[in-house]
């Protein structure tokens, strides 16, 4: 970028890659016309490195989509099955499900827009499809007949818009993994703007919906999330991320590759670090091998007609990359199999009887978790293991703990009889907080542990956090201890707490081992994978409470909660227990802070340094950290 001020800045996109400390051009102006906001902190060092367009409408997508727009569908499940549709507890345990098996769909996503580009772009017009045809699912939801057989069809809307809100997160993740990857230095930043704007469309989401169902307006809600869901597309129609396009992509990939190859090779023969054509530019803490003109013959540059043409189909609508698909043809396959899996889990899930769905359960979870063992590398396919497990072990009972807290005095007399407005927006508040307690426990007090303890303990923590619905459904705090107290102590403060707490070291486990060149697709896999445990879970609870122990929830029959403590001790209070004796088998005996290599073992820098333990331990997150939802 030029720094003459007689000389016209080159126009630089999102995506450039620039020397150390950029600033974007767009950036310059904003900055010179509003110099206070370079000083903000996060955004102003995002906006510096990528520019403000890109910046703004990473955080305003996943603000409006992943956050406010999801959230509204989520909490909108129970009010729109249980009472606008009419089913019981049982049968909504299964329709809520369907939430999170379109989340564990994201891995095909990732993979298909990898391979086939859309009109020379990877992610752009995926996004724009993916808003448009999310937002017409979501209405539909909204506006199917009140009637207790809109509830099927009302399920699969719920699969197919959580799916394309799935594909907007992954997407975006995708992207600012590749612009991390460009500018380092500005990754963490980048990554804290963009999740601060989901919580913020997490609250903002909570606040509207509680008071909405409790005016049965609960419809409303998933229009909102239908029209703000419509509304992102703009970003990406303008091309406001900035993306490149495929060609172009390609090539520096390819180029890339092509000089870590040669670093490695140099390395491997243990040749001098100077020599008469190769000489190393320090940038900060980052050292970049710069080749000779001979190396770099033959290696496609930057522009565009320099790319060799690649292959096209359906009328040059798609383009295909096909050495990317050879070279990781095993997660290929992988995602194809976790995505059929879904399909299949959902399908069984809404049309099945009971042994359909047992079935399918089990054969589908056990070739899930064995090909991963094919596909992916040794450790990483033991750690992707224990998340899903550590995912499937804890069991939700949303049909079960939601029918008991919101049940009218008609159906359960002594019961809690929580309000929308309390449940969904004073708790889900309440627990936000707690989260952000619980990453601040992370950062200053978990974060130099090994993974195993922490795991442990958290898992340990958990249940006992458990012990707390267990008090509510039994009646033991009554009457000296509210209900509304002992529900957001345990749920909302403590169980919120120790996930963020379990859930941070899986993600930045994942993101350690992730092989170098397949990044983005192996991340969304593994991710995709922790959304399928949760299904599974569902899944569980389902089986258990139409095998063993049922919910009665209508009043003209009589409402029946008794079978709701053995739930809880099974599901909320053992089954997460199987996970203490796995986390020695398949979780590698690292500290959270120790950069692990492919096969789980410490690498130990030769001269270690305070920036090199940042580095290694910060920034290298940051390129990956997105996404375990």
């Amino acid at each position: 970028m030029a720094t003459d001020d007689s000389a016209p800045p080159r126009f630089m996109s999102a995506e450039e890659t620039v020397p150390a400390r950029p600033l974007h051009v767009d950036a310059r102006a904003l900055f010179s016309a509003l110099p206070c906001l370079r000083r903000v902190p996060i955004f102003g060092t995002s906006v510096e490195a990528f520019g403000p367009k890109c910046v703004l409408s990473m955080g305003l997508s996943e603000f409006l989509c992943k956050g406010v727009a999801d959230y509204l569908i989520r909490f909108s499940l129970f009010p729109m099955f249980r009472r606008r549709y009419g089913v019981d507890a049982m049968t909504y345990q299964r329709m809520a499900n369907l939430a999170s098996m379109g989340w564990s769909m994201k891995p095909i996503t990732a993979m298909f827009s990898d391979i086939f580009s859309f009109f020379g772009h990877t992610k752009r017009w995926y996004l724009a499809v993916s808003c448009v045809v999310g937002a017409a699912f979501a209405l539909a939801f909204a506006l199917l007949p009140p009637a207790k057989a809109s509830a099927a069809p009302a399920a699969a809307f719920v699969f197919l818009t959580s799916f394309t809100k799935a594909n907007v997160d992954i997407l975006t993740q995708g992207h600012y993994s590749r612009l991390i990857r460009r500018i380092p230095l500005a990754g963490s930043s980048l990554v804290s703007w963009v999740w601060w704007w989901v919580l913020l469309g997490s609250l903002v989401a909570s606040v509207i919906a509680g008071p909405l169902a409790d005016a049965s307006l609960e419809w409303i809600g998933v229009i909102v999330s239908a029209t703000l869901q419509f509304v992102t597309t703009f970003f990406f129609v303008m091309n406001w991320y900035g993306e490149n396009k495929n060609r172009v992509n390609r090539a520096e990939d390819a180029k890339f590759m092509r000089a870590n190859l040669l670093e490695e090779r140099k390395d491997s023969s243990e040749r001098l670090r100077e020599d008469d054509d190769t000489a190393v530019a320090e940038m900060g803490n980052h050292s970049m091998l710069v080749l000779s003109d001979e190396v770099c013959a033959g290696v496609p540059g930057e522009e565009e007609d320099e790319v060799p043409p690649l292959p096209t189909c359906c009328c040059g609508v798609f383009e295909v990359n096909k050495e990317l698909a050879r070279r990781n043809w095993r997660i290929v396959l992988y995602c194809l199999l976790v995505a059929a899996g879904s399909v299949v889990m959902a399908i069984v899930t809404v049309l099945g009887d009971i042994w359909s769905l047992l079935y399918a359960c089990i054969a589908v979870s056990v070739a899930v978790c064995v090909f991963g063992f094919f596909a992916l590398p040794l450790v990483i396919a033991k750690a992707n293991l224990y998340t899903f497990l550590s995912m499937a072990s804890y069991i939700q009972l949303p049909g079960a703990l939601d029918s008991f807290y919101m049940a009218k005095p008609d159906c359960l007399p002594d019961g809690p009889h929580f309000s929308f407005f309390f449940y969904n927006t004073v708790a889900s508040i309440i627990g936000n907080i707690g989260g952000i307690v619980g990453i601040l426990l992370f950062r200053y007090v978990f974060s130099k542990k090994s993974y195993r303890i922490t795991f442990v303990v958290t898992t340990l923590v958990m249940v006992v956090a458990s012990i707390f619905d267990l008090i509510i459904v039994e009646r033991w705090n009554r009457p000296r201890v509210s209900d509304h107290v002992v529900y957001v102590l345990g749920d909302q403060v403590v169980y919120q707490v120790c996930y963020m707490l379990h859930f941070m070291p899986n993600i930045i486990l994942l993101s350690r081992l992730c092989p170098r060149g397949t990044e983005s697709m192996v991340y969304a896999l593994l991710a995709g994978f922790s959304n399928f445990g949760q299904a599974v879970s569902n899944t569980v609870g389902s089986l258990l409470m139409e095998f063993k122990w049922p919910v009665e929830t209508d009043p003209a029959v009589g409402c029946d909660f008794s079978n709701v403590r053995w739930l809880l001790i099974v599901g909320h209070l053992l089954c997460p227990l199987v996970c203490i004796p796995l986390v020695f088998l398949l979780i590698p005996a690292a500290r959270i802070c120790d950069n692990i290599d492919v096969d789980g073992r410490v690498v130990r820098p030769q001269e270690p340094s305070g920036d090199c333990k940042v580095e290694g331990g910060r920034e290298s997150l940051s390129a990956q950290e997105p996404v375990l939802k």
